[in-house]
């Protein structure tokens, strides 16, 4: 797959917790029905990274088209900003 042309970043300021699996999604996203469970695991995935930005497409086993809606829900929401990648 191509590099993607950004990648994706959490808004707001959040715990940094010691073990980045304990990292919980919060329940206000997790009840909401307008939320696809692709966007729900990204976000998930993303709060791991404990504020560094990710590579959406990195290691996904998600269809690229799911990727993309997961990402403009979670934009849209204000959940997520996307953010120029890193300059190798």
């Amino acid at each position: 797959m191509a590099a993607p042309d950004f990648w994706i970043a959490p808004t707001g300021v959040r715990l940094v917790n010691p073990e980045a699996v304990s990292t919980t999604v919060p329940v206000q996203l997790m009840v909401d029905a307008g939320f696809s469970l692709t966007s729900i695991g990204l976000y998930g995935e993303l709060l791991s990274y404990q504020g560094v930005p990710m590579n959406p497409y990195q290691n996904s086993i998600d269809e690229l088209e799911d990727i993309r809606a997961a990402i403009d829900e979670l934009v849209s929401s204000g959940y997520v900003v996307r953010v120029p990648p890193p300059l190798d």
